[in-house]
């Protein structure tokens, strides 16, 4: 992802990447309701309300991308599979190589660039969920190792199950590790919760049988490429 380093100081763009991170990561952080979700129409005449805008982490190859994006969709996995290019706004980049960390006021990012996306927003309407099996997983995407839970119908391979699915797929429940150095050694491992991977950019996939947690101590073995 290139950037251009835009104004401010260094510190407090620091300082800013590293609030957003602790306010999207922040599990008790509840995001306010929409105005007029209560409402079942809009009277006549009346002008639609915008979008809500929800906060965005993405991970690139060389970048760490904390923003926010105007959610068309009931759910961010249909947002991001929707189209091919998004838009940020109050985008904060950090560079995985160094730390340093640059701020734009917008910023049009092409889908392929990025390799998870943090999930947020609402989970859509539950009346349109299907039964599904949680499968404990491993995968390794671009630099990353992950691990969670990848949801499909029982009995349905999970193999099969992502890649009969649009490029974005969704895990619960699951563990990051960051790479160190943009390389591809352990770094810093962080929980995340939902994350969508772009299953395009998967190079392991590997079903664990177990659940995800301590899972840093414990390599991928048997994987299937």
């Amino acid at each position: 992802m290139d950037v251009c380093l835009a104004s401010g100081t260094m510190i407090g763009m620091m300082q800013e990447i590293g609030r957003r991170l602790a306010s999207i990561l922040d599990p008790r952080a509840v995001s306010p309701r929409p105005s007029g979700a209560l409402r079942t129409a809009p009277d006549a005449g009346e002008v639609p309300a915008p979008s809500p805008l929800v906060d965005f982490l993405a991970y690139g190859d060389d970048s760490l991308v904390v923003g926010r994006i105007r959610l068309t969709r009931s759910r961010m996995t249909d947002l991001l599979n929707e189209g091919t290019v998004l838009e940020l706004t109050d985008v904060v980049v950090e560079r995985l190589s160094d730390g340093q960390a640059f701020e734009l006021r917008d910023l049009p990012i092409a889908r392929d660039e990025l390799i998870l996306v943090q999930a947020a927003g609402p989970r859509g309407d539950a009346a349109l969920r299907q039964r599904t099996r949680a499968y404990p997983v491993a995968v390794t995407v671009g630099p990353y190792r992950v691990r969670g839970q990848l949801h499909a119908i029982p009995g349905e391979d999970p193999l099969a199950a992502i890649h009969h699915r649009p490029p974005m797929v969704p895990l619960t429940d699951a563990w990051v590790d960051r790479p160190e150095g943009g390389g591809a050694g352990e770094g810093e491992a962080r929980r995340l919760g939902t994350v969508v991977l772009n299953r395009d950019r998967m190079r392991r996939f590997e079903v664990t049988w177990d659940d995800s947690s301590g899972w840093i101590d414990t390599p991928t073995t048997g994987a299937i490429d």
